[in-house]
């Protein structure tokens, strides 16, 4: 991706004098380009795919991001349950805070792993085995049922509520 960045930002003068001469403007900045037909220009093919390149270009960079942001979670989400782990053996932790919306964060960032363009197989075969370790720990089980229970009995408790004040 760096090297394309590289290549499509650094157009040489001779480039820019040819498509000057066909009539083609084209702007080169830190980020981006742009292409454009010049007045009495000609609507070549060629004009077209070096608009397309563009628009791919930065599709191509948004993908990317995408998938740092993805990789960035997914390491965070691997290392939050390799110290709980250790913390959990060691015995200095005794509780794993929100475990139902990280179970379901880690359920979340395995479904997106397929949508990968650049698959990190090491990666996605250490997040696709974080359920299995989850069902293995008694403790993050302990947490996730006592959300479950905690959460029932709000619901119980506003429903109780609800219909105790509308008499």
């Amino acid at each position: 991706l760096e090297q394309g960045h590289r290549v499509l930002l650094s157009v040489k003068d001779e480039v820019h004098s040819h498509l000057k001469g066909q009539k083609v403007g084209l702007q080169v900045f830190p980020d981006n380009f742009q292409v454009a037909a010049m007045k009495g220009g000609t609507h070549s093919l060629g004009l077209g795919l070096l608009r397309w390149a563009a628009l791919l270009f930065e599709c191509l960079k948004s993908d990317a991001d995408e998938e740092d942001r993805w990789k960035e979670r997914a390491l965070e989400t691997i290392n939050s349950f390799a110290t709980f782990e250790l913390d959990s053996i060691s015995g200095t932790v005794f509780s794993f805070r929100d475990a139902t919306v990280f179970r379901d964060s880690v359920i979340s960032l395995i479904a997106e792993a397929s949508n990968l363009i650049i698959q990190d197989d090491e990666l996605v075969c250490s997040l696709s085995l974080l359920p299995a370790k989850m069902k293995k720990s008694d403790l993050f089980q302990r947490c996730v049922e006592a959300e479950r229970v905690a959460t029932e009995e709000k619901k119980y408790l506003l429903e109780k509520e609800k219909f105790g004040n509308s008499k």
